[in-house]
């Protein structure tokens, strides 16, 4: 019985060694639980720059968005200015000023301005109707940007309606007034 007992008790020992996991077994676990450990660091840590980076090309966006919306704001306000400096010396409500005309208008539009009954100015009536005798009021209406530069500018000239479109370009960085389309003349 002594001999049994001591075999079955090895035999115990053995089995309760051969259960458990070995050293290298336990190590190979430990490492393969650490690289988890960092593949998910890895991962948060790349989530957070690319939430960065998002955020970062988003306010850029944004900026550029704020920055073209303001200049094109400013387009159209100095366009609106000179629209209505112009049409107001078409019909002499401001003094006509041959200097602000080549200032604000390219070559090919001062040659189409060019007065045929004196050769030494511009035809300021360009900007208005052909209109002649009417008793109403001669006034800009309105002015609204077309987009791509372009405007319409409604308008009364001696008490008819009128419209015209003008389309600026730039030229050494200002804004100059380069074609005039009529839309609506009066009979």
């Amino acid at each position: 019985m002594n001999k049994s007992f001591i075999l079955a008790v090895v035999m115990a020992a053995c089995s309760l060694t051969a259960c458990g996991p070995s050293q290298k077994e336990k190590e190979r676990q430990a490492a393969i639980e650490a690289e988890e450990e960092k593949d998910f660091k890895d991962s948060v840590e790349q989530a957070a720059k690319e939430a960065a980076r998002k955020a970062y090309v988003q306010d850029s966006i944004a900026k550029a968005k704020t920055a073209k919306l303001k200049a094109q704001a400013e387009q159209d306000a100095q366009a609106k200015a000179i629209i209505r400096k112009l049409f107001g010396m078409a019909v002499g409500s401001i003094e006509y000023d041959e200097i602000y005309l080549r200032n604000h208008c390219t070559d090919k539009m001062l040659n189409n301005l060019v007065d045929e009954y004196d050769d030494s100015g511009y035809s300021a009536w360009g900007f208005r109707s052909g209109v002649q005798d009417g008793d109403g009021p001669s006034k800009m209406v309105s002015i609204k940007s077309l987009g791509d530069n372009w405007y319409r500018y409604d308008f009364l000239d001696m008490g008819f309606k009128g419209a015209k479109k003008v389309h600026f370009v730039y030229e050494n960085g200002d804004l100059m007034l380069d074609k005039l389309v009529t839309l609506i003349e009066p009979e």
